[in-house]
């Protein structure tokens, strides 16, 4: 059968070509399953790795589409995203490992599509070490912490740790962990180099593990409680921009 996906790239402006095919038939869901198979999204994939087309380079700026295409490419990007998950579910990717991934956790944005697989690949790599399974015990452990807190008091806390109210060792080495944590994955990312990424946060497993092992959270000193509060939040905050633990299973 006819393979669409083919046939928009071997035209000189794919974009263009895909957004007026999917203005056509974006009130016919059906037909447009049709018309942009699974295949779509593998070649999607394969072509953009390293095509320059109309001097855009699609695989540094999916955004550009955006530009080119006009207003349905939006909702054009969104569909393709929907159907690259099928592709990696059927690759052996788990649903909730895709879904943690920021770049396809907002269907309205779905940035590089090379980038976003190279994201749950090395998380899916990184979650089936030693280190990336305790990672996720002890993030899932301190999230719960923080929310069940948060429903208690009605208050919200952030990730404004004051240093200066840094008591005890565990907890100073978790703060300085996360900092540097933190520097070094944001580093990676902008080097799109994920598998680095995630090996910036393998070290917080024993700082999170020693601050569980030997801080007592809710301390009497309230002033203390709440810094530790925002702490443990902060380990939210130092994993958000690799992926989302919290849709993680686990």
């Amino acid at each position: 059968r006819f393979d669409l996906g083919l046939y928009i790239f071997s035209y000189s402006n794919p974009a263009h070509l895909a957004n007026a095919i999917f203005q056509i038939h974006s009130k016919k869901l059906e037909s447009l399953e049709r018309l942009i198979p699974l295949g779509f999204a593998k070649e999607f994939i394969r072509n953009t790795q390293n095509k320059i087309i109309d001097d855009i380079d699609y695989t540094k700026n999916m955004g550009e589409l955006q530009r080119v295409a006009g207003e349905a490419s939006e909702d054009l990007l969104g569909f393709i995203a929907g159907r690259l998950k099928v592709h990696l579910r059927e690759t052996g990717i788990r649903h909730d490992l895709i879904d943690a991934v920021p770049s396809l956790s907002v269907y309205g944005n779905p940035n590089d599509l090379v980038a976003i697989v190279a994201r749950v690949e090395a998380l899916q790599a990184f979650l089936g070490t030693d280190d990336g399974t305790q990672l996720l015990a002890g993030s899932k452990r301190a999230a719960n912490i923080v929310t069940v807190e948060q429903k208690k008091s009605g208050q919200t806390y952030g990730t404004d740790v004051d240093a200066s109210l840094l008591v005890e060792p565990e907890e100073k080495a978790l703060f300085a962990a996360l900092e540097k944590a933190s520097q070094t994955a944001a580093k990676a990312i902008a080097a799109e180099d994920y598998t680095a990424a995630m090996a910036a946060l393998a070290p917080l497993r024993g700082p999170i593990d020693a601050f569980f092992d030997e801080v007592m959270v809710n301390d009497e000193d309230d002033n203390l409680r709440v810094n530790r509060l925002k702490l443990l939040s902060g380990i939210r905050g130092a994993l958000a921009p690799v992926a989302d633990f919290d849709r993680i299973a686990g």
